[in-house]
């Protein structure tokens, strides 16, 4: 089961657990198998500014920390090695190695949503400067 912690465009963030995750249409489906009944759940695309899976230790001792600051909220932080911006949203890419440890390809990193209508900056934190 992942945590995820969800940005609605307006009101307060807020977190949930589930199994799976489908960004769909206008939406998202929410599902949750693991409690022996299946539980469904949804969120309608117009209203979430973003969906941020919380990442492991060892992703943020690996990658790139990313700011991502959005009209009117709180920023967060992602962890990736790219990030690249189309179709009306933001996608992180992990790369992946090869055998013999060679980058072959970044691939999109699954379970994220940010729309980037909502985004004001997105950079690595090493660009950051402290604030006066």
């Amino acid at each position: 089961m992942m945590t995820f912690d969800v940005y609605p465009k307006e009101g307060k963030t807020f977190s949930l657990k589930c199994t799976a995750l489908t960004i769909a249409g206008g939406g998202v489906d929410l599902r949750n198998s693991d409690s022996g009944h299946p539980e469904h759940g949804f969120l309608p695309l117009s209203r979430i500014a973003a969906i941020i899976p919380r990442q492991s230790v060892m992703t943020q001792e690996t990658k790139t920390r990313f700011l991502v600051y959005l009209a009117g909220r709180e920023s967060f932080s992602f962890f990736a090695d790219a990030f690249s911006s189309e179709n009306d949203k933001v996608t992180f890419q992990m790369r992946q190695n090869d055998s013999s440890g060679r980058c072959e390809e970044l691939t999109p990193v699954e379970d994220v949503y940010v729309d980037l209508s909502e985004v004001v900056a997105i950079f690595p934190s090493s660009m950051e400067t402290p604030s006066e």
